[in-house]
């Protein structure tokens, strides 16, 4: 267990302002003292619980610039395994960047990191007089200096505490919550929230990388586009597909034409009108090869779209295409302002003046990392939304969610630590609410590198993974085991079975493929994924135990997905790396189709997986209309690809969860992995 102490309990080091009042809540993680000898572990008990109790972290941090008068309280703790540094109080002026070094050692591995910080409020707007402040730490990568520097305007600080020597590669960001200010002001930027209940503030584990629906493949943007963007079909709660800027739609007996009859009256938020012609142009758009979008993958089946009248529109496909329909309800049909999109070319969605959509809300302002605001588009053609606002905050760090959802400071967070949960579902104040998604956890490999290019390797790591000991003791009531390459929602899903763990098969195939003694490996992780960093720890110790020694790199999101931006085999580095796994049409298509099926970048087959017969089927499969045929190839597919050539490591099926404070209600919960807000209101 960690103990808490609070932050006049830590000792002071350096030029240290004192506390003017003692905090009556306790506040930082006091250090614990343990032996630390390498992480490895046996028993895989051992490995997800007491292990990733027992050892110890001493983190140190010098401030080597900052850009306001900095005085701070710094402790070493127990950060389990993403790095914390905490007892960080500071009094901060108008400006609120720093430029960090920090050096940690794990076990005899150390690694140095100079990173750059953004401080910005979390709390108090509601009452408190001293608002807590979020710091959000990232690899400093322009302009940095080795040596500590003073220059005008600027503090200088050299302070290093809890320094040791060893090896390694470890890398990470890094995420401080600093609960409390000295000193009268907080001049991190943003006018305080209103106090009326019309505002929500949701906190989420990242920002969105862009608001173009043609070009968002994570779920913190999706979200976001889905509140200020509409589909001509959608998905309704129970993932059935509904009309939504279409009225109605058919098919005809070619089963290649479709015809969507679509709403009058609609208007985009920079007034322009919807119509036919609007959707002609968005299709173009994301079907124009030059322009490069990323979905054009999803609608490359289509042929053209032809204008019939005002409002009504063919979409006709190249062939038949058995999963039309819910990728017609993925987010990346959502249909953008043709005028918006004229004018601000390339950056629409990367700005709130470029981003215009049909949608119940309209963006307002988007600070990079900081925050979303949105308000709602009162020229709505559905119902209007009860809320006036909507506010995402990025809160990286899965503890400081939780707090500042407990201390009322957000309304809403999602991926919730195991350790919180039970705590969250007995308070009163809080709501802990959970559906079965698309979303699956999982380790995916570089199979154009060595030994990732023998299927026998990959099916080696698969044996030697326990996945029911990390679901029982890392995801307790989060996740249940992976059996299949899809989760039981989706359509197409065939039930194949858990992989159990068997060792002595893992060190037989590592033997067959010319490594009887193991090799040295790195995993590549992120805490943007709920525990992300334990579950590549856990792996890595389950992995020792048949000979292969694993090295992990720890990187923050935007360093990750730089890595999946369509790179050639020769110029991507990792080696295995976490991965969620789903599909926002909810099929076994697009599932499967862009993620295995071969090709010669990784823009969507990130692992550069390649099998003939997946290929084949795959293929076949996508252009099969009757259910009965479809369900038999896409079952042939997933027993390729998750037994007999493994893909991926598939873990365990995650459940979609989310904790809010009860006064909230009506918030929509999809299967898909998001959240939104257009019917959410605060209790009367």
């Amino acid at each position: 267990m960690i103990a808490w102490t609070s932050v006049e309990a830590v000792p002071k080091v350096g030029d240290i302002s004192a506390a003017s009042s003692t905090p009556s809540r306790p506040l930082v993680p006091a250090p614990t003292k343990t032996s630390r000898p390498p992480f490895r572990s046996a028993s895989v008990t051992r490995s997800t619980a007491t292990a990733m109790r027992a050892r110890s972290r001493w983190t140190a941090l010098t401030i080597l610039r900052s850009s306001a008068t900095i005085r701070s309280t710094m402790s070493v703790v127990d950060a389990l395994s993403i790095p914390t540094l905490a007892g960080l109080i500071a009094s901060v002026g108008s400006a609120c960047h720093l430029e960090l070094e920090a050096s940690e050692v794990t076990g005899r591995r150390r690694v140095r990191r100079l990173l750059s910080a953004d401080m910005f409020a979390i709390g108090g707007w509601r009452g408190r007089s001293r608002p807590r402040m979020h710091v959000s730490l990232r690899p400093f990568r322009e302009g940095y200096s080795n040596s500590r520097v003073s220059e005008k305007g600027r503090g200088e600080r050299g302070v290093m505490i809890a320094t040791s020597s060893g090896t390694g590669r470890r890398r990470g960001a890094l995420t401080v919550l600093v609960l409390g200010l000295l000193g009268a002001s907080l001049g991190c930027g943003g006018a305080p929230a209103p106090e009326a209940r019309d505002t929500l503030v949701f906190a989420a584990p990242a920002d969105a990388t862009v608001l173009d629906p043609h070009n968002t493949t994570d779920s913190q943007s999706d979200q976001v586009v889905l509140m200020l963007f509409d589909t001509l079909i959608t998905f309704d709660q129970e993932m059935n597909i509904v009309p939504h800027l279409a009225e109605r739609w058919e098919v005809a007996e070619d089963q290649v034409t479709w015809t969507f009859s679509l709403r009058e009256g609609v208007t985009f938020h920079d007034g322009s009108r919807f119509d036919a012609e609007a959707v002609r142009a968005n299709f173009a758009r994301v079907l124009d090869p030059e322009q490069n979008h990323k979905r054009l993958p999803l609608f490359e089946m289509i042929d053209h779209v032809e204008v019939i009248d005002d409002y009504t529109v063919n979409i006709v496909t190249a062939y038949p295409f058995g999963a039309f329909e819910p990728t017609m309800a993925h987010v990346s049909a959502a249909i953008l302002s043709p005028a918006a999109v004229a004018t601000h070319g390339g950056e629409f969605g990367r700005s709130a003046e470029a981003t215009s959509g049909t949608g119940p809300y309209r963006v307002v302002r988007w600070t990079k990392d900081l925050e979303i605001v949105l308000e709602r588009f009162d020229d709505y053609w559905g119902e209007a939304p009860p809320l006036r606002r909507v506010e995402y905050r990025p809160i990286p760090e899965a503890a400081s969610r939780v707090i500042a959802l407990e201390a009322g400071d957000v309304d809403v967070i999602t991926h919730i630590p195991p350790t919180d949960l039970v705590r969250l579902e007995a308070e009163a104040a809080i709501d802990v609410h959970k559906v079965v998604s698309i979303g699956a956890q999982q380790f995916r490999f570089n199979h154009a590198r060595p030994p990732f290019d023998d299927p026998r390797v990959v099916q080696a790591i698969s044996y030697a993974i326990d996945r029911r000991a990390i679901v029982e003791n890392l995801m307790p009531g989060l996740a249940e085991v992976s059996t299949g390459a899809l989760t039981p929602i989706m359509r197409g899903y065939a039930e194949l079975g858990e992989i159990s763990q068997d060792q002595d098969r893992a060190r037989q195939l590592l033997a067959e493929a010319g490594y009887p003694d193991g090799f040295s490996t790195t995993i590549s992780t992120t805490p943007r994924y709920l525990l992300g960093v334990e579950l590549a720890e856990v792996m890595a110790a389950q992995l020792a135990d048949v000979g292969i020694e694993v090295d992990i790199d720890v990187l923050d999101w935007g360093s990750m997905v730089a890595f999946w931006e369509g790179l050639l085999p020769e110029n991507n580095p990792q080696e295995i790396f976490i991965m969620g796994a789903g599909a926002s049409t909810a099929d076994a298509d697009w599932g499967l189709r862009p993620i295995f099926l071969t090709h010669p970048t990784n823009e969507n087959n990130y692992g550069y997986y390649s099998n003939a017969e997946f290929d084949r089927v795959i293929q076949e499969a996508m252009r099969a209309t009757d259910p009965d045929a479809r369900q038999a190839l896409y079952r042939r597919a997933q027993e390729i690809v998750y037994l007999e050539d493994p893909g991926a490591v598939w873990l365990y099926d995650n459940y979609f969860i989310l904790g809010a404070r009860s006064s909230v209600v009506n918030i929509t919960q999809s299967p898909l992995g998001v959240v939104t807000f257009e019917r959410a209101a605060f209790r009367e």
